[in-house]
């Protein structure tokens, strides 16, 4: 059969490959080559969903039960959107979506025989836009590189290339509205996130190349409307938008590297739309003279809509009259997909044995909403494991959770995913003692007190707890001076002592963007993750009470 395309150049001599995407006809006018040319009116919408970390069908892992935020849910909703518009609609995701939950950590370990779990969810969904972020490389080029094969859309990704033609990304795609090549032509173009060469585990990256997403954007977008004859043009990228006039930056390191929304749009407005992700919060904006931002909340709590409208005839000839956004919250009460469902169902319960494996018991129950000033039973029990599995002196920890619940009773695997969801390993590095202190002051710099409750500005993620040393800490001091005293045995922590520290692979490979850390020398990595740690702790306890050590006092 002809491509609808064949007398229309699409070729690069900069990027190359290029996949074109049609879809049927919409509008009956177009059907026939034989008709006059008749006004028509195109409208398009683009359902975006972010950082979904795992989200494939409607069930809560951490809960064991029915939940609907989901890919599962998302279909449901644009299914919908399909009938009620006639085929006019794409759904396109920005990242972050192979890893975050139980069935795709224990997928590969117990059934890699089968596709993967959130792929099989997308696929079914008819995802036709993939941008891979930083989480998709936490498991390695061959996992990653399998679950791309398997995926039925394009994976966008013009900053990225691989040396060994593993992962077959492409620069851009293209689809015709028309379905019969007269348009009107969107095209999309991706960015991943460059801070992945920086956050993930080095062998995980061997011979990818991550360019910057400004200078990357830079030789991509100019002309590229023209080169490829599009009507619009639409960003996906795996990033936040970042620093703009009058916002105090997101988070630490916000403005370096990857969260480049605001200043991707406002430097290119030949883009119409640019998609967001990464920072796990929605955001709606408007450049003056240029694209619309746009990001939904993560773990399929919400949707992207983009609506496109076109004006032109049946022959051609389109214009873009306008470009609105909206953010569609996934509520409980919407209908799911029963075809997502239906496909992950023996996954889904195979999971669900698993994570309801005894590792020990609970001797009462407990409950922590964490305070970033206040030592953490839970969070020492982390800091124990750190200490004993590396031999270190020192460990920092980041929480993973805001609210933790470990109710009276056996404590499951499933209690062991909601204490550390994250694919880290256990690095050791040499700090001096001037440094730790600085990078502690940094972590305290994000500590605000509003109403007489102390609260973060940064997510908890990016926090930093230690333990190995007595600290005394005085937050209505001055940012950068909280800390009053740090001692460590009989006496004060040194400016030039030198530390042996334990602290997850994020945060060693800049997650956090603590300098000191990242550049420290590292002298040892552990080969499985901290979470097999912590299982292996508490499955070693013939019962497991939560106590703390008391190391942090608050001056009051």
């Amino acid at each position: 059969m002809s491509s609808p395309f064949s007398g229309k150049a699409f070729s690069s001599p900069l990027l190359g490959l290029l996949l074109i995407v049609t879809l049927c006809c919409p509008f009956s006018v177009l059907a026939s080559e034989s008709s006059a040319p008749v006004a028509v009116e195109v409208k398009y919408r683009i359902v975006a969903t972010a950082d979904l970390h795992g989200a494939a069908c409607s069930w809560d892992f951490s809960l064991g039960k029915p939940a609907g935020k989901s890919v599962a849910a998302v279909a449901g909703l644009v299914r919908s959107l399909r009938l009620e518009n006639e085929g006019q609609v794409s759904l396109v995701d920005a990242g972050d979506f192979l890893q975050g939950s139980p069935l795709g950590a224990l997928h590969e370990s117990t059934m890699s025989h089968m596709a993967n779990p959130m792929i099989s969810a997308m696929n079914i969904a008819g995802y036709e836009v993939v941008v891979p972020g930083n989480h998709e490389f936490d498991y390695g080029r061959e996992y990653l590189g399998k679950a791309l094969k398997q995926s039925g859309a394009p994976w966008l990704a013009a900053n990225l290339s691989d040396d060994m033609g593993i992962l077959q990304v492409i620069p851009w795609t293209i689809k015709d509205l028309s379905g019969v090549g007269k348009g009107p032509f969107v095209g999309f173009v991706g960015f991943t996130s460059p801070g992945v060469k920086k956050w993930v585990d080095p062998d995980n990256v061997t011979g990818l190349h991550f360019e910057d997403i400004m200078t990357c954007a830079g030789k991509v977008i100019p002309g590229l409307r023209e080169r490829l004859g599009l009507d619009a043009l639409v960003a996906v990228i795996h990033g936040g938008i970042g620093p703009r006039p009058g916002h105090r930056l997101f988070m630490t390191g916000e403005k370096v590297l990857d969260n480049m929304g605001y200043m991707l749009g406002h430097a290119f407005p030949q883009i119409d739309a640019v998609i967001m992700s990464h920072t796990h919060r929605s955001e709606l904006e408007k450049v003056p003279g240029g694209p619309l931002l746009i990001q939904p909340s993560s773990h399929g709590r919400q949707v992207a809509v983009v609506s496109l409208i076109f004006n032109g005839c049946s022959a051609g000839n389109w214009s873009l009259q306008q470009v609105d956004g909206s953010i569609v919250p996934i509520d409980e009460k919407r209908p799911v997909s029963p075809f997502v469902d239906r496909a992950l169902e023996y996954r889904r319960t195979r999971t669900e044995k698993m994570l309801s494996q005894e590792i020990t018991t609970m001797q009462g129950s407990y409950e922590e909403t964490f305070d970033p000033l206040s030592d953490s039973p839970v969070l020492d029990l982390i800091h124990r494991v750190q200490l004993r599995e590396s031999g270190a002196q020192i460990s920092l920890v980041s929480p993973n959770f805001k609210n933790i619940t470990l109710a009276d009773g056996p404590l499951t695997l499933r209690d062991v995913f909601s204490l550390y969801p994250y694919e880290n390993r256990l690095v050791m590095v040499e700090i001096t003692g001037r440094n730790l202190k600085s990078v502690l002051e940094e972590s305290l710099s994000h500590v605000v007190i509003k109403n007489n409750k102390r609260d973060l500005r940064i997510p908890v993620y990016l926090y930093l707890t230690v333990e190995g040393v007595d600290l005394v800490v005085d937050p209505a001091l001055p940012e950068g001076s909280r800390i009053v005293s740090m001692i460590r045995g009989d006496g004060q922590v040194g400016d030039n002592d030198l530390l042996t520290v334990a602290v997850n692979s994020y945060m060693v490979n800049d997650g956090g963007a603590y300098d000191p850390l990242s550049s420290s020398r590292k002298v040892w990595k552990s080969s499985r993750g901290i979470r097999d740690m912590l299982a292996s702790e508490l499955s070693s306890m013939a019962v497991y009470n939560p106590h703390c050590t008391g190391n942090v006092r608050v001056v009051e």
